[in-house]
């Protein structure tokens, strides 16, 4: 008599395939991005210089044997002028780099976060969630590199955020409404709605990734997440 059990079992052959099929949807991204990065520049040098640019930034977890093998690895290919030769040449390379990206997800996105924040001087840290930006009426939220992140957690700083950002707007009275477009929205409209926003234009960008508008009057938010009871600076109560 078989003890195994049939539920468990058919969840467990769901998971591989759900897990095959990202795989698959990774190899075909990675493939159509090195073919966009072959494009994009005329020589192999080019091409080699920009990935090592790349890999600059994350030297420090990388190990010895990793750096190595990405090194010789891109110096294989720098002499390769045809393009589907480069491809085949690079996605064992990509597939591999991608794989310690995975291991180390935490550490690679605290990286992309401080390269965000070096990229634009005028994004303002809410916490690792949340930046913002002011611009005329209006506070625009951004969404650092989050996969890593639990679900617990983004629901934790989800909230921390939206406080420290009503104290913000609590203390500049010109700001009329917040925004925000990104992959948070996209994949979570409806819990966006319950938070108290209004989500708009829902579309998959050209990178595959869904994303969204969502907007809250500055009066919803105030309403909302303002811890102090006195009366909003705009003399709203």
């Amino acid at each position: 008599m078989s003890t195994e059990n049939p539920t468990i079992e058919s969840l467990s052959e769901q998971f591989k395939a759900q897990r095959k099929d990202k795989l698959q949807e990774r190899d075909e991204k990675t493939r159509s991005d090195l073919k966009d990065l072959f494009d994009r520049y005329e020589t192999g040098a080019q091409r080699v210089e920009a990935i090592r640019k790349r890999l600059k930034s994350f030297a420090r977890i990388l190990s010895e044997e990793q750096k190595e093998y990405l090194h010789n690895s891109l110096e294989d290919v720098a002499g390769i002028t045809d393009e589907n030769e480069f491809v085949e040449k690079m996605l064992p390379v990509a597939k591999y780099y991608l794989d310690i990206q995975a291991g180390k997800l935490e550490q690679f996105e605290a990286i992309e976060r401080q390269q965000m924040y070096d990229e634009h001087p005028t994004y303002r840290e809410l916490n690792q969630l949340f930046a913002y930006e002011l611009e005329d009426d209006e506070i625009h939220l951004h969404v650092p590199a989050n996969k890593g992140t639990t679900i617990k957690d983004k629901l934790r700083l989800i909230d921390d955020g939206l406080k420290r950002l009503a104290e913000i707007v609590n203390d500049n009275t010109r700001i009329k409404q917040v925004v925000g477009r990104s992959w948070i929205v996209g994949e979570n409209p409806k819990l966006l709605e319950r938070l108290g926003f209004k989500v708009t234009d829902i579309e998959t960008n050209p990178d595959g990734v869904k994303v969204g508008m969502a907007t809250i009057s500055r009066k919803e938010l105030l309403d909302r997440y303002l811890k102090r009871k006195e009366p909003h600076k705009d003399g709203t109560l």
